[in-house]
């Protein structure tokens, strides 16, 4: 795909400032986490998914969304029925117990919205 100029200015300005964002040598002071105040532990949160939690979520997907980076539409997982629900519970349970995630699972893609007002 060819890009005008008046195109690739923008994609030029947002690569530069991703790239400055997240190459950046970031440091905390000791004192300012200090001053956060701590909460109770939630204990409830060490246990893995549930197949209810699971349908819940799924449950509260909106629909006519954007699918994702696998291109799979919520509505897929939203009537997916209980085969699918169990599958999906399944994956996440294994992620939870192996505390890793598939690479797919950690790629994001950011799409930025330029809209031509000023710098």
């Amino acid at each position: 795909m060819i890009r005008s100029s008046s195109q690739s200015r923008p994609l030029r300005h947002w690569s530069k400032h991703f790239e400055t964002l997240f190459s950046a040598n970031h440091t905390v002071q000791v004192l300012a986490v200090l001053c956060i105040p701590q909460l109770p532990t939630k204990v409830e949160l060490d246990k893995p998914p549930t197949l209810e939690e699971t349908i819940k979520a799924i449950d509260e997907l909106k629909p006519c969304k954007a699918a994702g980076f696998n291109s799979i539409p919520p509505e897929i997982w939203k009537y997916g029925g209980p085969t699918l629900n169990s599958k999906l519970c399944e994956l996440l349970v294994s992620c939870w117990e192996q505390g890793k995630l598939p690479q797919d699972l950690h790629d994001a893609v950011i799409n930025t919205l330029y809209k031509n007002k000023g710098d």
